[in-house]
């Protein structure tokens, strides 16, 4: 495993420095504050020993994103807009902003209407309000990663689509996305919890999205039962 040096101060966070990764990709834990301290033992060993590994994965495939296969990479910094709470002066997470569906009005949080199934990004919500607070939510100008969809991708996606077996309603969905304007998916975001991100500059302390964190945990996890039963990691995710 490689070597990390994890702070043991409950007051600092667990700085991670991958040199064998993009250097201006360096990633580091939320804080261990307030942890008893054989708690604290035992989570700095479940992240070294666990999630070490899963973050790894994140910061390589942010890297190979940012980077290939085409100049500029399929990931950018951009404008976007996240919703704050100016009670509590603060960024406020997606399943904290409450509000309703712009398709349906249904009751929902800024992330996925049960009702509809839409993604409600943060400009879109309606009625937004803190569900830590109740007061209303207005919307910040914020740098962010997002991740473009140029059309060789989204060409390569499509037939991707099409020869899987995923059930028709499932792929005509994917499609629609696709087709949909996708341009700059927001794949990071000003949270009080989470992996930070500590470089570039334009995003010091956001946290990658649950949506890119989330596909690399099928990978590591792919990786992992694969090592634990002698089988190659690369044959098991490439096969039909």
């Amino acid at each position: 495993m490689q070597q990390r040096t994890i702070l043991s101060s409950s007051n600092d966070a667990a700085e991670l420095h991958c040199a064998a990764h993009d250097p201006k990709l360096v990633m580091r834990a939320p804080s261990l504050i307030a942890l008893p301290e054989p708690t604290m033992i035992r989570h700095i060993v479940l992240f070294t020993a666990k999630e070490e590994a899963h973050i790894d994965r994140i910061i390589e495939g942010l890297s190979v994103l940012k980077n290939i296969p085409h100049a500029s990479g399929y990931v950018q910094v951009r404008e976007g807009v996240q919703l704050y709470c100016e009670h509590c002066d603060e960024f406020v997470a997606d399943s904290l902003a409450a509000g309703n569906c712009p398709a349906c009005n249904s009751a929902t949080d800024s992330n996925l209407c049960e009702n509809c199934g839409l993604a409600i990004r943060h400009d879109t919500l309606c009625n937004a309000r803190h569900t830590t607070c109740g007061h209303n939510l207005v919307l910040r100008r914020i740098e962010q990663a997002a991740f473009d969809t140029p059309p060789p991708l989204a060409r390569a996606l499509d037939i991707a689509i099409g020869q899987s077996a995923w059930p028709e309603p499932i792929r005509d969905k994917a499609r629609a996305w696709l087709a949909s304007d996708a341009q700059g998916l927001p794949m990071s975001r000003h949270f009080s919890h989470g992996v930070e991100l500590l470089h570039p500059e334009d995003l010091f302390g956001q946290t990658p999205l649950t949506w890119f964190e989330g596909l690399w945990c099928f990978e590591t996890g792919i990786r992992e039962q694969c090592a634990n039963d002698f089988l190659s990691a690369e044959s098991t995710m490439h096969a039909p």
